[in-house]
């Protein structure tokens, strides 16, 4: 990934040299230091992604025979920028809580704005339904429909992808991680007579 900005920063804390960023390749490149340890530490992710606050430790050997080579932080292995995702799941007014969910919810991802950015995605066999590749932000979480037998619950969902993370990120828990609930109509008919009494039988 392009465009990541790292600081260079040695065992005291303090910064070494200037911000660096990741080139086309996605290789973050520091030249002329001291021996020592040190860690990349990532400040600014490419756009869409959250920063992985985990550093980098590296270190730069005190002897070396002939020409040095080049260090390879992390050894060797790739440091990854993730997008953010988000989870809940769907269940029916009455039920327990160890029953199972509701299938066959349609739910969308929107801004704060009311723009569609995920479109429609059911409720899986359990209930749950599931989107990623969201970038930081605030954002709702919408049902389009509900299953058969229910009404829409048309309460907005709000939840936010946060700018940053150690390591990989776990799915966001929308509603606080409590289930959100289909409901079913009710229906009443009181029987009167002309006076507007209710009659008995």
């Amino acid at each position: 990934l392009e465009g990541a900005i790292f600081h260079v920063v040695n065992e005291a804390g303090e910064q070494v040299g200037n911000p660096i960023t990741s080139n086309a390749d996605g290789a973050v490149i520091a030249n002329e230091l001291a021996p020592g340890n040190y860690r990349f530490v990532e400040v600014t992710a490419p756009d869409g992604y959250l920063i992985n606050n985990d550093p980098i430790p590296f270190e730069i050997p005190v002897n070396a025979k002939g020409k040095p080579t080049q260090v390879k932080a992390n050894d060797g292995k790739d440091f990854i920028n993730y997008k953010g995702s988000v989870e809940m799941k769907k269940v029916a007014f009455n039920r327990s809580e160890e029953a199972q969910g509701l299938a066959g919810a349609v739910f969308e991802v929107q801004d704060k704005a009311g723009k569609t950015l995920l479109e429609g995605k059911p409720t899986a066999s359990d209930g749950i339904v599931h989107f990623e590749g969201l970038a930081p932000g605030e954002y709702n979480l919408v049902e389009l429909k509900a299953p058969d037998g229910y009404l829409v619950n048309r309460t907005k969902v709000p939840f936010t992808i946060p700018d940053q993370v150690s390591g990989e990120p776990k799915a966001i828990q929308a509603n606080d991680g409590a289930p959100f609930t289909n409901y079913q109509g009710t229906f009443q008919l009181t029987k009167q007579n002309e006076a507007g009494n209710p009659l008995k039988g």
